[in-house]
């Protein structure tokens, strides 16, 4: 299938990101990268901040959405996070994938659209692991506050791989499943709620 200008254009970004960071991408790099004319560039989006939004977005939210799609497809919480855990070693062993990520979110500390952006887009994954976390886990007493540790122990534990390799994934989904499956009460039942 052919590839119109502005997906060449998006793809060729997304490589340039990842390659020199964030702030050395410009037109006429992104252009030269892809064969065309700055010109065509200015066509397509509105500057060259509009083309690397919009390229690390479709990165990031490849890679979120691919996580909790793997988490979400279980009705078991242990097997959930594990699967999600799963998918995160391997977005991990990308060094494109995880380098987009992070420079996307350093990015967002400086440009404001692109936080607003990021966060719509981690509040999404927030609540589809909240509503799955309903479904399969009813004695869970506030299941936003666990999803919310969820999503925010998916991001800092795919930082703190890219830093360091050995920092042990499975360990971190094993404690992950204790905070949010408890074992039961003596009587065989959930510590009630004491709300």
């Amino acid at each position: 299938m052919k590839t119109g200008p502005s997906q060449l254009l998006l793809a060729t970004t997304t490589d340039l990101i990842v390659q020199l960071g964030w702030g050395q991408v410009s037109t006429r790099k992104v252009a030269s990268a892809a064969g065309l004319s700055p010109s065509i560039v200015h066509y397509h989006f509105r500057s060259i901040d509009d083309l690397r939004r919009q390229a690390a977005l479709a990165g990031v939210q490849a890679a979120v959405e691919e996580l909790v799609t793997s988490l979400v497809s279980s009705d078991d919480i242990a097997r959930g996070i594990t699967a999600g855990f799963t998918d995160l070693a391997a977005t991990c062993g990308s060094d494109s994938a995880m380098i987009l990520m992070n420079e996307a979110a350093l990015a967002a500390t400086r440009e404001p659209e692109l936080g607003r952006c990021l966060a719509t887009l981690w509040d999404d994954a927030r609540r589809t692991i909240a509503d799955w976390l309903r479904a399969v886990a009813p004695h869970i007493a506030d299941p936003d506050a666990v999803a919310a540790t969820i999503a925010a122990t998916i991001d800092g534990a795919a930082i703190q791989h890219s830093i360091d390799p050995r920092t042990r994934l499975e360990a971190i989904a094993e404690q992950l499943t204790i905070l949010a499956h408890p074992s039961p009460s003596p009587e065989g039942k959930a510590p009630p709620d004491e709300h």
